[in-house]
């Protein structure tokens, strides 16, 4: 986790311009990145936590709910911060032009699943990974 944080704190260093001294992660030295350990991370956790308890997937569908939802307040609470910043700060990478430029369809997309700004689109991907853990908890 600290891993995770320490790699979020750089990428958002060098794209504020700021290059100097890293602080060395296993990103720095190979193909890996916060995202693949997060997953890994979470798929271990999922296994030890839901699969032993009873009504597994009502529990998993209400943990990926939960997870929707908080997306839902991370993408708010982005498009408030980002009000604050101007327009050349908000670039293409962090995709939140797209939500300022067109805002309805940026949300209507969003709670689709087919707009991800900055930050968004892991939880969207670790919920999508949740929901579809349902069916396999039958095997297992």
């Amino acid at each position: 986790m600290i891993t995770i944080c320490v790699n979020h704190v750089t990428w958002l260093l060098e794209k504020a311009g700021y290059n100097e001294s890293r602080f060395p992660t296993l990103t720095h030295y190979g193909y890996s990145s916060a995202a693949e350990i997060f997953i890994f991370m979470s798929g271990c956790m999922v296994g030890m936590v839901y699969l032993n308890k009873p009504k597994v997937n009502k529990k998993l569908c209400s943990r990926a709910i939960y997870l929707y939802l908080s997306n839902i307040g991370l993408f708010t609470l982005l498009a408030i911060i980002g009000m604050f910043f101007s327009l050349n700060l908000l670039s293409e990478q962090t995709q939140l032009i797209t939500l300022y430029a067109h805002p309805v369809d940026s949300l209507k997309n969003f709670l689709t699943l087919k707009y991800c700004p900055l930050f968004t689109e892991l939880l969207y991907l670790y919920f999508l990974l949740l929901l579809m853990s349902i069916p396999f908890t039958y095997i297992l």
